[in-house]
């Protein structure tokens, strides 16, 4: 994206009505008290409810909201999805295809919370200008401009507040988009460490190997996510192909990919690749799960392929299980959890690095338990949902307005009042005659 498209970062000073120094305050984490907050229902617009990232991340908020912090809420989903019971399970929720039919929507709501970077065309047809907009930011550069110049200068214009989920993601604002770092809100995706715990435990592990052809013995490496360019799926198979080739006399192991395979040529390319390198019995493309958790709980460490990804949630999700993750390093916010003991990061792009350290972690039990048992204590303690969402509702109280007052319809005279009215005319024409 050319920048010189984009607004000068000074543009944005005052937009929030704070002073400066208040406005630097509020950047990363710092997130003020708020007086009671004010009254109206706050209104969720999320691109899709599809099992990826950004929609699961918001059904986190959600349900934490409702549980310990009860507002009127309403959802609005721009297409349907598989997590569309989820969401209704929660708040009001509305498909909505067609914004410029659905205004009404907007009637008592004191803020919306607009769930991704994708969804600036859509609100400018919602025509929700008066209302304060927090835009929680779960995309990096590439996704974002793969919208187009236009959404991204809708969402830069009708923004008052960013919530970015990783480092990665807060720098790129600033450096890209020129946001300054005052309106900026650092604030990790989070999971319900519980949550993950209990749906693992939903399938034994004995039942999971067989539904996959898995040797008691046998080692799993996973990945997980839409099976896109993005995700690195080519990498993975790349990869495994390379283990295929240095690790002949270790233990046998499998790469499993949990998520959609596209079956369009993207699919079609991916397993052609598969065929071509003679390692159709080591990788294994399982498909959509709705309860991924037994099979991230089967697996020995969590391989992360992405070439860009802010701050991927089943990275935590495998850590809250005592998986190690293995990362690129300058993809995202995976290698910052790794450098603290989470795993590891290799660097871009490089299999033959990546395929080494898997390696040395198929043959090091303690390491390979040490760095997942860490990697769970962080997330337990870090970026479970209940030390997330609390700043969230913060930020969301510090922003949202009063309502405007609904005007009631004044309704037109009866004959009675035509009556009256023409009879106190006449009296005033009388009178000053």
């Amino acid at each position: 994206m050319d920048r010189q498209l984009m607004p000068d970062a000074m543009t944005f000073k005052g937009r929030t009505g704070w002073p400066e120094e208040e406005t630097i305050q509020l950047g990363h984490d710092a997130v003020p008290p708020t007086a009671s907050p004010p009254r109206g229902r706050l209104l969720f617009v999320s691109h899709d409810a599809s099992r990826t990232g950004a929609p699961v991340a918001l059904l986190n908020i959600l349900r934490w909201l409702r549980a310990n912090d009860p507002r009127e809420m309403r959802v609005i989903l721009r297409s349907a999805g598989p997590l569309e019971p989820k969401f209704r399970e929660l708040a009001e929720t509305i498909v909505v295809t067609d914004p410029r039919s659905a205004t009404d929507l907007l009637q008592e709501v004191s803020l919306i919370y607009s769930n991704t970077g994708t969804n600036g065309l859509f609100l400018r047809e919602l025509e929700a200008e008066s209302i304060p907009i927090i835009t929680h930011i779960h995309e990096m550069p590439l996704i974002l401009e793969s919208f187009g110049r236009e959404n991204l200068e809708e969402v830069i214009r009708q923004t008052r507040h960013y919530v970015a989920c990783s480092e990665p993601v807060f720098e790129s604002l600033q450096s890209h988009y020129r946001i300054p770092p005052g309106m900026i809100s650092l604030v990790h995706e989070g999971i319900s460490f519980e949550a993950v715990l209990k749906g693992a435990s939903e399938m034994p592990e004995e039942q999971v190997r067989q539904m996959n052809r898995l040797d008691q013995d046998t080692m799993v490496i996973a990945a997980c996510g839409v099976a896109d360019w993005r995700k690195g799926p080519d990498l993975f198979i790349q990869l495994a192909a390379w283990l295929r080739d240095h690790a002949r006399t270790r233990r046998k192991f499998v790469l499993l990919w949990i998520g959609l395979l596209p079956g369009d040529e993207r699919g079609r390319i991916l397993l052609h690749d598969v065929r071509q390198l003679g390692i159709s019995g080591l990788v294994r493309f399982i498909g959509e799960q709705e309860n991924p958790y037994p099979c991230l709980k089967l697996c020995d460490v969590f391989c992360l392929c992405s070439r860009e990804d802010p701050f991927p949630l089943v990275m935590l999700e495998a850590a809250a299980l005592g998986k190690p993750t293995i990362c690129f390093a300058r993809s995202g916010g995976a290698a910052g959890l790794c450098a603290r003991g989470a795993g590891f990061a290799i660097p871009y792009l490089n299999i033959e690095a990546m395929g080494r350290q898997l390696l040395e972690l198929m043959d090091d039990d303690e390491l390979r338990q040490k760095t997942g048992a860490n990697a769970a204590r962080l997330v337990r303690e870090e970026f479970d949902i209940s030390v997330v969402s609390p700043r969230i509702a913060r930020l969301i109280d510090r922003f949202r307005q009063d309502p405007p007052p609904i005007l009631k319809p004044v309704p037109p005279p009866t004959f009675g009042d035509r009556v009256r009215g023409f009879g106190k005319t006449l009296a005033g024409v009388l009178t000053r005659r």
